[in-house]
């Protein structure tokens, strides 16, 4: 990668990571407040939507983004054909959560869910259409406009979605911070990147190709991840439902704020590249961002209680084995959330659909058994195993995509590995040895200080064992010479 490229990389991380880091900050922020304000139950309400509407928006999926992303060159006919598909997606969207209106209503026997459904769907209608022409900024590895674009939509939708709980104690307050900023991030978009629609489906052909594999992953993908909530809908209380459903959306926050950036970034980035600098470069990022990502988990696994004690009140602490379990899983997923970009740079998408589908194979099953024997806590560990395979399948993916043996993936994984596997150990094997023999205390205070001592022996030793296997390129060798830098 030449320094110009490397410049414009880190720019555009640097913007778009910061956005998104604030935009899931106000998320965090709004969360606390509603999850105050409301009832669980009232979450649990508007959860037993969304996992039917994500599954719809996932089914008309249509990569329209990503194609003219991958494109040599967007031309105003690219751009109007993409336009035109996306707004005839966002009616597919509205007609078929009208017909599941009712039926939802009818699963659930509970009337308030009909005009929920019909205002939830305005949300992904609106993603669907937002202005194409931020494409083209994108490809210039320009994210400036997306950042203006997200801070303002989730500053203003928040305001009035803290308004409206306020004023009304009501779930209204959650669907309209649902669908406020879509429709913010719509109206941005055409400021921010102006765009004059015109109908056309003259370059079908090239959207038509990546339809059938990226539009069937997508479709998969969002099976995978609602699965679970769409077993347990009908099986648990709306209100435990509720907590059940907060708990993957918070554990999912570092993963929106860090990981989907880095995923855009690193399709820009990665698609210029020769293949024999592209296996390089995508285990450096994809390092890096686990170094990032990591601590916030660990401290998720193994703080939810403290912090959901502390955030969102008393009425939600018995969520936090779910908050644990969901954020180890997530933590396991990482290596396999950043295939997507680099099939996608060199064409493969093949291999998307293929690891969505491994997923969906290894993990429809096992939640099925583990509901069946223990409930919603029997569905996290089957998913937790599920997460583990499907890492093990996309680590030789990405292996064989950028021809890097096995044994190099090892050495790039070896610290970070050692780092997360030392912390976990300390605190459920150590902590309990040195609380027995009294010599830590049990409070909250003293559990979130072995935490932080705990994660910074964790870290040095990581560092220690990185230049043990000589300093290899990688994420390690990015961050520390970012740290260097900053004297």
């Amino acid at each position: 990668m030449n320094k110009p490229v490397r410049l414009s990389a880190a720019r555009a991380g640097s913007i778009y990571g910061v956005s998104k880091i604030a935009s899931r900050a106000i998320d965090m922020i709004v969360l606390i407040f509603l999850s105050r304000t409301l009832e669980p139950a009232d979450f649990g309400l508007v959860a037993q939507v969304m996992a039917i509407l994500l599954v719809v928006e996932a089914m008309t999926e249509i990569p329209v983004g990503a194609v003219l992303l991958s494109s040599r060159r967007i031309s105003r006919s690219m751009l109007n054909t993409g336009f035109t598909i996306s707004l005839i997606r966002a009616g597919l969207i509205l007609v078929a959560m009208f017909a599941l209106s009712f039926v939802i209503t009818y699963i659930h026997k509970d009337s308030r869910l009909l005009a929920l459904t019909l205002v939830l769907a305005l949300g992904p209608a609106f993603r669907s259409v937002l202005s194409p022409r931020l494409i083209v900024y994108q490809k210039s590895i320009d994210f400036s406009r997306d950042a203006k674009i997200e801070i303002f939509s989730k500053a203003v939708s928040a305001c009035l979605a803290v308004f409206i709980a306020y004023s009304t104690q009501s779930y209204w307050a959650i669907a309209a911070v649902t669908v406020l900023s879509p429709f913010f991030m719509f109206c941005g978009s055409y400021y921010f990147a102006p765009y004059s629609p015109k109908l056309t489906l003259k370059r079908w052909s090239q959207f038509g190709s990546a339809i059938g594999w990226i539009s069937f992953a997508q479709l998969i993908s969002a099976l995978n991840t609602q699965l679970s909530k769409i077993l347990l809908t009908t099986y648990l209380p709306t209100s435990t439902f509720g907590k059940f459903s907060l708990a993957q959306d918070i554990s999912a926050i570092p993963h929106q704020a860090i990981a989907a950036p880095f995923s855009r970034i690193f399709l820009s980035v990665l698609s210029p590249l020769p293949i024999e600098k592209v296996g390089h470069s995508y285990f450096k990022g994809l390092i890096a961002s686990a170094y990032l990502l990591t601590p916030i988990y660990l401290i998720l696994i193994t703080n939810s209680e403290i912090l959901i004690r502390v955030l969102l009140s008393e009425k939600w602490v018995s969520m936090s084995t779910y908050l644990s379990l969901w954020s180890l899983s997530m933590l396991i997923s990482i290596p396999s959330g950043f295939l997507s970009p680099l099939a996608f740079a060199l064409k493969k998408t093949r291999f998307i659909t293929i690891r969505m589908a491994v997923e969906l194979g290894v993990k429809a099953p096992l939640l099925l058994i583990g509901m069946y024997i223990n409930g919603a806590i029997g569905v996290l560990y089957a998913n937790l195993l599920a997460t583990s395979i499907v890492c093990l399948w996309a680590l030789f993916a990405a292996g064989k995509l950028t021809h890097t043996s096995f044994r190099r993936i090892f050495l790039y994984l070896l610290p970070l590995t050692s780092f997360i596997v030392l912390f976990l150990t300390l605190h459920f094997l150590g902590l309990p040895l040195l609380q027995n023999a009294g010599f830590w205390g049990v409070g909250n205070i003293s559990l979130t200080a072995y935490s932080g001592i705990s994660m910074t022996i964790c870290l040095l030793l990581s560092a220690t064992l990185w230049r043990m296997v000589g300093c290899p390129e990688g994420g390690e060798e990015f961050i520390i010479r970012k740290l260097r830098t900053l004297r």
